[in-house]
C-alpha cells in the first residue's frame, strides 16, 4: 500500500470533501473510497463518513443508514487506534497532528451518529453519543496546545475544532425547558456568548473547517435571532465558496422565505433542484418546497402540482402530513372539498408523534372533515395568514378588512384583532397593535382551546412593544406569563424561541 505524508493525505482528502460540499455524492464518494483504498489514511475514512451520514439523513433509507452508521464506526475504529498509539521518540510534531485529528474525528462523527440516532428516534442512544461527542471535543480542545503552531494543518484543525465546541456551547443554551434531562445527560451547561464567538473565531479563520461554522452562524441569524442580514451574509460567504451546494441554496430558500423575498426563494429551490440531481430523494424535498412557496403566494394549481408530485413519489414521512394538508386546503381553495377530505383521511396513518407539523395538520384535518369544510371566513384568514407568513403587511391587513364582514363567532372577532396587531406591530404602528393585543388578552376565557394560541402570541408581541418603549419590567410579566401557563398549542416551539429571545435581551441591558 502507498504511503502519503501526513499533510499530503489530509490535502488529497479535503479534495474528497470539497466534492460533497458542491452536493456531488457519487463524485465525492468514489474518489474517497478509492483513495482509502490506496493510502487507508484516517483523513479519508473521515470524510467518507460524513458522505455516508449526509446521505443517509436525506434519503432516510434503511440500506443507506445501515451503511452510515457502519462507516462512522468503521472511520472511529481508526481513529481510536491512532489516539491510543504509543508516544514515538522521534517526529513528535506528526505524532501530535495525528493525535488531534483522530480526537476531532472522534467528536464529530460521535456527534453525527447521534443525531442520525435522534432522527431515527433512538433518543436514548442519541443522548450517549451526544456526551460522548462533548466528551471528545473536551479532550481535543485541552490537546491542541501540543499540535505546533508551524504544522501544515493547524488552521485546519483549529477552525474543525472551535466550530465544534461552538456548536455544543450555542446549542445546549437554546434547548427547550422539556428536553432539559438531555441537557443533564450531557453534563454541561450551554453558553450562548462563548458558542457564538467561537464559531465566528472558526469562520474567521477561513480554512478547513469554517464552512461548518459559517453554516451554523446562517441558522442561528436567521431562524433564532432574526437577524436576516446577517443570515444571508453567511449564506452568500458558503455559496460564493460553493456555487452548486445545493443544501445550502435549499437553507437559502428558508431565510429568504422568512424574509418575505419570495423571488429569491423561488430562484435558489430552482438551483437546489438542478444541483440535485446525484440525491433524487432530495429533488423530491425540493418539489415540495417549490409546492410550499406556490402556496404561500396563493397560487392553488401551482402548489397542487408540486406538492401532488411530492406526494406521489417520495416514499419517506419527511413533510408527508404537512404537504398532504397543504395540498388539501390549496383544493379547498379551488372548491374541491371532497377531494381535499380524502387527501386529509388518507394521511393521519402517517403522523408522527412529537412533530409539530404533522400534530398541526391531523389536528387542523380533522377539525375541517368535522366542519365538512372551511368557513368563508377561514378562507379569506387563511389568505391572510400566509400573507403575513411572508411579510406582506400590508396585504395581511386588506385581507383582513375582507375577513371583517363575515367573521361571525367571538373566535373568528379574536383572530381577527390578534392578527391585525401582529402586522400592525410589524409595521411600528404600536399604539393601534397595543390597543388590539390588549382587546385579545382582555377576551381569553371567550375563546375556544384551539385558538388559544392567540393569547400566549398576543402576550409576546405586547411585551416586545413594552421593551421598545423601555418598559422591561412589565415586558418580562407578560413573557413569562406566556412562556410559563401556556402549552400545547399550534407550534408552540416557535414562540418559545421567540419568548426566550426577548427575555435574553432584557437581561443584557439588565
Amino acid at each position: 500500500m502507498a504511503l502519503l505524508t501526513n499533510y499530503e493525505a489530509w490535502e488529497l482528502a479535503k479534495i474528497g470533501a470539497e466534492l460533497l460540499w458542491n452536493f456531488r455524492f457519487e463524485d465525492s464518494k468514489q474518489y474517497l473510497q478509492q483513495q482509502l483504498q490506496q493510502f487507508n489514511d484516517l483523513s479519508f475514512s473521515w470524510f467518507l463518513a460524513q458522505n455516508t451520514f449526509a446521505r443517509a439523513v436525506l434519503t432516510e433509507e434503511k440500506e443507506d443508514v445501515k451503511i452510515a452508521f457502519e462507516s462512522m464506526e468503521n472511520a472511529m475504529k481508526q481513529a481510536r487506534i491512532i489516539r491510543d498509539a504509543s508516544v514515538p521518540k522521534q517526529d513528535l510534531q506528526i505524532y501530535h497532528s495525528n493525535v488531534m485529528t483522530a480526537k476531532l474525528c472522534l467528536a464529530e462523527l460521535s456527534m453525527l451518529d447521534a443525531a442520525l440516532k435522534f432522527r431515527l428516534q433512538q433518543l436514548l442512544k442519541g443522548v450517549y453519543n451526544f456526551r460522548k461527542s462533548w466528551k471528545y471535543y473536551e479532550s481535543a480542545q485541552a490537546y491542541f496546545s501540543k499540535v505546533a503552531t508551524t504544522d501544515p494543518k493547524y488552521q485546519d484543525l483549529q477552525s474543525i475544532l472551535l466550530a465544534g465546541v461552538g456548536f455544543f456551547h450555542f446549542v445546549v443554551s437554546i434547548v427547550p425547558k422539556k428536553f432539559l434531562w438531555l441537557v443533564e445527560g450531557v453534563g454541561f451547561q450551554g453558553n450562548r456568548t462563548l458558542g457564538f464567538s467561537e464559531l465566528t473565531s472558526s469562520a474567521e479563520l477561513n480554512r478547513f473547517g469554517s464552512r461548518i461554522a459559517l453554516l451554523h452562524l446562517c441558522w442561528i441569524k436567521s431562524f433564532f435571532e432574526e437577524s436576516f442580514t446577517e443570515g444571508e451574509r453567511y449564506l452568500e460567504q458558503i455559496l460564493n465558496t460553493f456555487p452548486t451546494a445545493a443544501h445550502i441554496q435549499y437553507l437559502g430558500c428558508y431565510v429568504y422565505r422568512k424574509q418575505g423575498k419570495m423571488q429569491e426563494a423561488e430562484r435558489v429551490i430552482q438551483l437546489a433542484y438542478e444541483n440535485g440531481v446525484q440525491i433524487p430523494q432530495f429533488q423530491l424535498y425540493m418539489k415540495y418546497e417549490m409546492g410550499y412557496n406556490a402556496y404561500l403566494n396563493a397560487n392553488w394549481n401551482d402548489a397542487i402540482r408540486h406538492l401532488q408530485e411530492f406526494l406521489d413519489n417520495s416514499t419517506i414521512p419527511a413533510f408527508r402530513v404537512y404537504a398532504s394538508f397543504q395540498l388539501a386546503m390549496s383544493y379547498e381553495m379551488c372548491f374541491h372539498k371532497e377531494r381535499a377530505i380524502d387527501i386529509l383521511k388518507k394521511c393521519f396513518s402517517f403522523v408522527r408523534k412529537g412533530y409539530d407539523y404533522d400534530e398541526y395538520s391531523e389536528r387542523r384535518g380533522k377539525r375541517y372533515i368535522a366542519k365538512n369544510g372551511l368557513t368563508m371566513f377561514e378562507r379569506k384568514f387563511l389568505v391572510a395568514c400566509l400573507h403575513f407568513e411572508v411579510r406582506r403587511y400590508d396585504e395581511t391587513l386588506d385581507e383582513l378588512n375582507n375577513c371583517e364582514p363575515i367573521s361571525e363567532t367571538i373566535d373568528d372577532r379574536m383572530q381577527l384583532s390578534y392578527l391585525r396587531a401582529a402586522a400592525l406591530q410589524q409595521k411600528s404602528q404600536f399604539e393601534s397593535a397595543k390597543e388590539l393585543y390588549q382587546q385579545v388578552l382582555l377576551c381569553e376565557k371567550l375563546i375556544a382551546k384551539e385558538f388559544l394560541y392567540i393569547i400566549p402570541h398576543s402576550m409576546t408581541g405586547l411585551a416586545e412593544i413594552l421593551i421598545k418603549e423601555n418598559k422591561p419590567n412589565e415586558a418580562k410579566v407578560l413573557l413569562r406569563n406566556a412562556k410559563n401557563n401556556y402549552s400545547n398549542y399550534d407550534f408552540d416551539q416557535l414562540l418559545t424561541w421567540r419568548i426566550k429571545r426577548n427575555l435574553d435581551s432584557i437581561n443584557e441591558v439588565d
